[in-house]
């Protein structure tokens, strides 16, 4: 599951383009732009206040609980909803986790133990041919 956001209000052109340009990777709620790396012509449409007040709901996988997700827009008091909008992910949902590269190959074993295995890619085959290096282009 990715960042799921519902607007009262139809996006512009411009919004909805520096939406996309966000990536699927923003999981903020248009609050402020220090998260974000988009020239200044693509946050002008998303920083200046217009989404974050036109924000009815937004789950974000970082701000999951086991399988709930809470509702946190920058609004605190709602007028959409009599509770609270928490949503309950169903059976087979999984949230979208991401990992720095250095947590990455820490996972692995680091770095000590991927430098040999760069080593091994151009060793023959066991029946004693060499790879053909082209098998590795599209």
């Amino acid at each position: 599951m990715g960042a799921v956001y519902l607007f009262a209000d139809s996006l512009s052109l411009e919004q909805a383009n520096s939406l996309f340009c966000l990536g699927p990777g923003y999981q903020s709620y248009f609050v402020h732009d220090s998260g974000s790396t988009l020239p200044d012509g693509y946050k002008k449409h998303l920083f200046d206040g217009r989404l974050s007040s036109v924000l009815v709901m937004a789950y974000c996988p970082k701000n999951c609980h086991g399988q709930l997700c809470l509702n946190s827009p920058s609004k605190v008091p709602s007028t959409y909803f009599v509770q609270v909008p928490h949503a309950v992910m169903k059976e087979g949902v999984e949230v979208i986790t991401t990992h720095s590269i250095h947590n990455s190959l820490r996972s692995v074993g680091g770095i000590q133990i991927l430098l040999p295995l760069f080593s091994q890619l151009d060793l023959p085959c066991e029946d004693g041919t060499a790879m053909d290096g082209d098998m590795w282009y599209v």
